[in-house]
């Protein structure tokens, strides 16, 4: 798959980010500089820049803890560490090695670790320089390695690579922002400080008069990881060139005709845009109805320039169920309400019920356990009425690949209260979940006000307490030998980006359970669909636009396709084994319900002949 966007890890994109803008700043500066004095025309450039009126930070931080190294070379591209398939921060162990520096004895691990230190390959940042505006967004940043800070001239050369760094950030800055130069800086470091007092002032830029104390001189400082768009072809970012989208699709974004052309003449055909472009024109046609959903917030959270941490924290929130849409922050808590069932359909409709204000951004965390919902109440019934879901007592769900939902497992518990006749057994499977908590079983309660997680064992001696059960199998879905569930559901799979679903798929096919899926765009679920057909033989239905999606956009690197976690729907349809599809339910949602103008094109997709290996379940584009 090419696009990744809406499953890698944001910390890994950011990564990229830094690293892309530091690779262009070490080009300018053709090696590291010697000396203070700029290139004439570089100064008379700077001095030319209007001013930014907010304030400028910077930050000499430094690291004496965690070292790291190429884990395999031959893995490496150029002056990269990782390839397009790291999407989890797990993935790095392929690429890279973290290693521990500190001289704290902790058995084994720290001796080989000390011993690893003085290796001749391991990477040492000594001091990371770092600038970021007063908005929270990072314009610039600096490495000084290990071997270059040895000797005497250490602060020296801290202090002359602070200058150069302010300066390539004035001319060349990291986010979306134009060239500029501040009409005053702060800088935390008392040394740096004075030295830049007098360096700066020949551009015509202030220092504050004394250090920082603090992250910032001000308390309303909010961390932002902006997403910083780039060419799909050759990976150029927008401070770098200038980018325009296909002028038909409006989809994939381009710096040049050269890329454009490489991109619609890829082979094999089914990969090239030539193949996409008209199915990416109708996936765009998606992006008004995919915001068009009731909260305050909408216009914010569904701009191609939505910047997520800084719409979290500006909102303070900054922990626990939140930790998983959050590159950095870290624990909160979520308690119920009194039983309801038969809810409206809406997240207007749900909010009005559980007395919250359209002004709270909730729905990103509770779209996992609503979709559930949506699905038992509305979907099963609709697609596979035979099973009778609504009148059962009790349900065991599988739920797939679910590392992401289970980091939250108290939301669930959301369940008990739309459905409070229902004892509900959840089983989380798949290699994402932490391998300290295999075969693990526990119950959700509410004990008094809280929510808490509770060993079986405190529910035997306390009959009649409500509660969720759930059990973790930290493995592939082919390997488990358990019972067969009423449900399996998956959230944002993306087939294509894991091998390990060319063995599940058949696995499902062979037990025929229902089967639902969740992904990001419609693109997703074309590409899922054609996973489906080539691992197991069957199919997936048409998407299904999910009224309980989140309402937080995805913004894209490379493309400005709507993409937002859970915001279609689609089912397995299971090949018939010479049964009557009918008999067995198995129709196609277009069948049941007229499809929109957008997927109603997808309905008879182009067959392909399948392709051996990898690649045959690899179409993204």
């Amino acid at each position: 798959m090419e696009f990744v966007s809406g499953y890698r890890d944001p910390v890994l994109d950011y990564s990229e980010l830094l690293f892309s803008w530091y690779r262009r700043y070490m080009k300018d500066c053709a090696g590291r500089p010697e000396r203070l004095a700029l290139p004439p025309q570089q100064e008379a450039r700077i001095k030319s820049l209007p001013y930014d009126a907010t304030c400028w930070f910077l930050h000499v931080l430094h690291n004496d803890s965690i070292a790291f190294r190429p884990r395999n070379t031959e893995l490496q591209m150029g002056d990269l560490f990782y390839v397009d398939d790291a999407l989890r921060f797990r993935d790095l162990k392929r690429y890279i090695s973290f290693i521990n520096l500190q001289e704290e004895t902790e058995g084994e691990t720290s001796t080989r670790d000390a011993d690893a230190a003085n290796s001749d390959d391991v990477r040492h940042i000594k001091y990371l320089l770092l600038v970021a505006v007063e908005t929270g967004a990072v314009i610039g940043v600096d490495f000084l390695m290990d071997s270059e800070c040895s000797g005497n001239k250490v602060q020296y050369v801290c202090k002359l690579r602070a200058y150069h760094l302010l300066c390539q950030c004035m001319a060349l800055p990291m986010d979306n922002g134009q060239p500029r130069r501040p009409q005053r800086v702060a800088i935390e470091d008392p040394s740096v400080h004075r030295f830049l007092v007098k360096s700066l002032s020949s551009l015509g830029v202030g220092v504050q008069k004394t250090p920082m104390r603090d992250w910032s001189p001000s308390g309303t400082f909010i961390f932002s990881a902006q997403t910083v768009q780039c060419c799909h072809v050759c990976k150029q970012r927008k401070f770098e060139v200038m980018l325009t989208p296909c002028a038909t699709c409006d989809a994939v974004l381009y710096c040049s005709e050269d890329c454009k052309v490489q991109d619609w003449r890829k082979s094999p055909w089914d990969i090239s845009h030539e193949f996409w472009c008209e199915k990416m024109k109708r996936f765009m046609q998606s992006e008004e109805r995919l915001a068009d959903l009731p909260f305050h917030f909408m216009k914010e959270t569904t701009s191609r320039l939505f910047d997520q941490e800084f719409f979290l924290s500006s909102r303070n929130l900054i922990g626990g169920a939140w930790t998983v849409e959050s590159i950095h922050y870290h624990t909160r808590r979520l308690q119920g309400k009194s039983p309801a069932w038969n809810l409206e359909v809406s997240w207007k409709e749900y909010y009005n019920w559980r007395g919250l204000s359209l002004d709270n951004p909730l729905a990103a965390l509770l779209t996992y356990p609503l979709t559930i919902y949506y699905i038992i109440s509305t979907l099963v019934p609709q697609h596979f009425p035979e099973l009778n879901i609504l009148k059962k007592q009790s349900l065991k769900i599988h739920i797939m690949a679910g590392g992401r939902e289970y980091h939250n497992i108290l939301l669930f518990w959301e369940l008990v209260l739309l459905m409070p006749h229902v004892v509900l057994e959840l089983v989380f499977v798949g290699s994402d979940l932490p391998v300290e908590e295999d075969e693990r079983s526990f119950i959700i309660l509410k004990k008094g006000s809280e929510v808490r997680c509770s060993d079986l064992t405190y529910v035997d001696k306390d009959r009649g307490v409500r509660g969720i059960h759930v059990k973790v199998h930290a493995r592939p879905y082919h390997t488990l030998q358990v019972a067969k569930p009423d449900l399996v559901i998956g959230f944002n799979p993306g087939f294509g980006l894991d091998d390990t679903w060319l063995s599940t798929l058949p696995r499902l096919q062979a037990m025929k359970v229902p089967a639902f899926f969740s992904d990001c765009s419609q693109y997703s679920c074309e590409v899922d669909g054609q996973v489906v057909s080539g691992a197991s033989g069957g199919s997936a239905s048409l998407p299904i636009l999910n009224p309980f999606r989140s309402p937080l956009r995805i913004v894209a690197t490379d493309n400005n396709m709507p993409w937002y976690k859970n915001a279609f729907l689609f089912y397995l349809i299971y090949k018939s084994n010479h049964i009557s599809t009918k008999r067995n339910n198995l129709v196609p949602y277009s069948a049941l319900q007229a499809p929109s103008p957008d997927t109603a094109a997808e309905a008879s997709p182009q067959k392909k002949k399948n392709k051996s290996g990898r690649n045959q379940c690899r179409k993204r584009k």
